[in-house]
């Protein structure tokens, strides 16, 4: 409702369409340019709709053509399932939030984030897939999806934009010619995002009291209502994280696939970056340092069933082996429907 209010303040020129355009753009674009609360409101259902069955659509297709032996049927459930997928509700018992302080690998409430997912995916998989064998076509692919992001949500850029970059350095090393070819995309999510920057904290239609300061922990503090932070974000980490510890815990291996080591990376430094990065100003509280955290950890519950599939899928292994793994994968699955039922009982998110 929010984002569809910005798109009204946009049709009547009350403020100037935000950096990243694209799904307001999308919205206001495919309702014909209308202004009407009611109709930004049923596109926006459309969209996010389309959204969230790109998501899934992406998952299966992977699953169904890299992983050997699998069925339609198992694609279709995992991916399903992983659609689902969020938090065990642990700290709902001490600041009584089911979502807040969580690193959930999906969230239902913020706009740009679902529309930006599809993307977010087939970034990472173009990019592993490169990492894997350099191909010139999947350099015009990444830079395609760095500018969709960029003009979407730019949230997972700041991560990729490390991450990607040593891994590129471990694969092929510094004085390989492919390397620096490899770099181009990085240079151009660069400037986008000095772009961006420049034009929300520096802009004519900029608010010049925000800007983005080192202030650890801040959104602990805020919504912790008294728990101790440093407790409160281990036990986040481990109802948010539970099925990919067990899993790669469980199955060393995993950890020399390099979509598990990218997905791990990502993670880490996205979770340093909520953690240690905030907004000032008018943009404070809007939590805008969160949302690459929740991509990361979509990203590696993906990996780590895509990983488990594929294992289960042995000829000489069996399906019962993977138990813990598949019960943990099925707890998230349950904590995400009781985390939908809660919202509609409740009206409430948070």
């Amino acid at each position: 409702q929010l984002h569809a209010q910005f798109i009204k303040d946009y049709a009547y020129g009350n403020k100037p369409f935000q950096v990243n355009f694209l799904y307001y753009f999308t919205v206001y674009i495919l309702t014909f340019f209308s202004s009407k609360s009611s109709a930004l409101l049923v596109m926006s259902v459309y969209v996010l709709t389309g959204a969230t069955f790109a998501k899934y659509y992406i998952v299966k297709t992977i699953f169904l053509k890299n992983i050997s032996n699998i069925t339609v049927k198992t694609a279709t459930l995992s991916s399903f399932f992983l659609l689902f997928c969020f938090s065990l509700p642990i700290l709902y018992f001490f600041v009584d939030y089911f979502y807040l302080l969580n690193f959930p690998p999906n969230v239902w409430h913020n706009s740009t984030t679902i529309f930006v997912m599809p993307f977010v995916l087939l970034l990472f998989w173009v990019s592993k897939k490169q990492l894997d064998s350099h191909k010139i076509q999947n350099l015009y692919y990444i830079c395609v999806l760095i500018i969709l992001n960029a003009f979407i949500k730019p949230s997972f850029l700041f991560v990729y934009l490390i991450v990607y970059p040593i891994l590129l350095l471990k694969t092929y090393t510094f004085f390989k010619k492919v390397f620096w070819i490899n770099l181009i995309p990085i240079f151009i999510a660069c400037l986008l995002i000095l772009g961006e920057y420049y034009l929300i904290y520096f802009g004519k239609d900029s608010n010049n009291e925000s800007s983005v300061i080192i202030d650890f922990f801040y959104f602990y503090k805020n919504w912790s209502n008294g728990f101790n932070v440093v407790l409160a974000l281990l036990i986040a980490l481990l109802s948010s994280l539970l099925f990919p510890l067990v899993t790669i815990i469980k199955n060393k291996e995993m950890l020399k696939s390099k979509m598990i080591q990218f997905s791990i990376l990502a993670l880490v430094l996205s979770v340093i970056i909520s953690v240690s990065l905030r907004e000032t100003g008018a943009r404070e509280n809007d939590g805008n340092f969160l949302w690459q955290s929740f991509m990361c950890v979509f990203l590696l519950f993906f990996s780590c069933l895509f990983q488990l599939i594929t294992l289960i899928n042995k000829p000489e292994n069996k399906w019962k082996n993977y138990i813990p793994e598949l019960s943990v994968f099925g707890l998230h699955f349950i904590s995400g429907i009781v985390y939908l039922i809660n919202i509609f009982i409740t009206n409430n998110y948070f």
